[in-house]
């Protein structure tokens, strides 16, 4: 890992990266793991001196000074879901706005740890929230107004997600399934029943598309697909997400909130399949990748850097399943992020 610095042509910016190299077969290549373009001249030396010192820190620190470690924010849940947002191209399509940022929050959270708006607030107080994404200082109100602007940009990023995933091939067959049944009257239900039963397992599949348009085993099989969608809105409601309770009161926010639950489970299908061949629920990888912590360094109570520490193995194979590389190391927080109303509050008026 290195210091890669490069000053314009007219000599008014210069910027820093941190960097660092990998194999990928018998190529060398290069990828960045943070801007440093806003570190101080002092700064920087002291990250290139630390590393070049890596593998003995203790060395560098000043005579006399309390050197002293403390567990920092979560980062594995939040590290690993947001890099799998990105890949989904859900972070671009929110975009990169303080509001695209909120909601892209308010996704992660409801991957990590289902609840309400102050819940999502609570959470980011422990879990590098501002670190990773970006969202800077925040509290339920802003959380509340971000799902009235989701609701307003919903149809615009659901048209992103569209041409992302489908580009200019679109599908040409959409299907609805619209059917329902029941059975009504006083009087002969046993008789109707065993008529029904009579027709387990069979059924007519009708459309009105004519017959160039869609084979019927074309039909058939994405009649088949809408078992998938069922699964979709079990694990929406109740399995993994809970989109309810809802907890909202505005027709725009309900909308928010479904929507955010959504791409929510977007995610969650996503690292399913990642983590396929691992016997552990999308819920207990996620609760085991929440326990990596980062380390915050202190000298003489002042924090200098938060190190992300290599991962016990177990939580290494969910990320290496998951395909994510983590940050060797995160900003230090200078956003507040709490929530309006407290829980002491709450209590005393009670």
């Amino acid at each position: 890992m290195y210091i890669d610095s490069c000053t314009s042509k007219d000599g008014k910016y210069t910027r820093h990266l941190l960097r660092e190299n990998y194999r990928e077969g018998t190529k060398v290549k290069h990828r960045t793991v943070a801007n440093l373009s806003r570190c101080s001249p002092r700064e920087l030396e002291a990250i290139k001196l630390a590393l070049k010192h890596k593998d003995d820190l203790e060395n560098l620190t000043p005579v006399g000074a309390a050197v002293s470690l403390h567990q920092g924010l979560s980062v594995g849940a939040v590290a690993v879901v947001h890099a799998v947002a990105r890949e989904l191209g859900i972070a671009d399509a929110l975009g990169h706005t303080r509001a695209g940022k909120l909601a892209l929050w308010q996704v992660i959270a409801r991957v990590i740890d289902q609840g309400s708006r102050l819940s999502a607030v609570r959470l980011a107080t422990s879990h590098a929230a501002g670190e990773i994404v970006g969202s800077g200082a925040f509290n339920e109100d802003d959380l509340y107004a971000n799902l009235d602007w989701l609701a307003e940009k919903q149809s615009a990023i659901e048209d992103r997600l569209f041409r992302r995933l489908h580009g200019e091939h679109k599908p040409g067959l959409y299907l609805y399934d619209v059917t329902s049944s029941y059975l009504e009257g006083r009087h002969n239900e046993q008789a109707a029943l065993d008529e029904v039963a009579k027709l387990d397992g069979c059924y007519v599949l009708k459309t009105d598309l004519p017959q160039h348009a869609a084979y019927k085993q074309t039909i058939h099989s994405r009649y088949k697909d809408l078992a998938l969608v069922e699964q979709a809105f079990r694990t929406s409601k109740t399995v993994l997400l809970e989109m309810r309770p809802v907890n909202v009161r505005l027709e725009s926010r309900t909308r928010g909130h479904a929507f955010v639950v959504m791409l929510a489970y977007r995610i969650a299908r996503e690292l399913a399949r990642r983590w396929a061949s691992l016997d552990l629920t999308v819920q207990e990888a996620i609760d085991q990748l929440s326990t990596l912590c980062a380390t915050e360094l202190r000298i003489d109570g002042t924090p200098r850097c938060n190190k992300v520490p290599e991962p016990r193995g177990s939580v290494g194979q969910l990320i290496d399943a998951a395909g994510v590389t983590l940050p060797a190391a995160l900003p230090m927080r200078t956003a507040t992020v709490a929530t309006r109303k407290k829980l002491v509050d709450r209590r005393k008026s009670r």
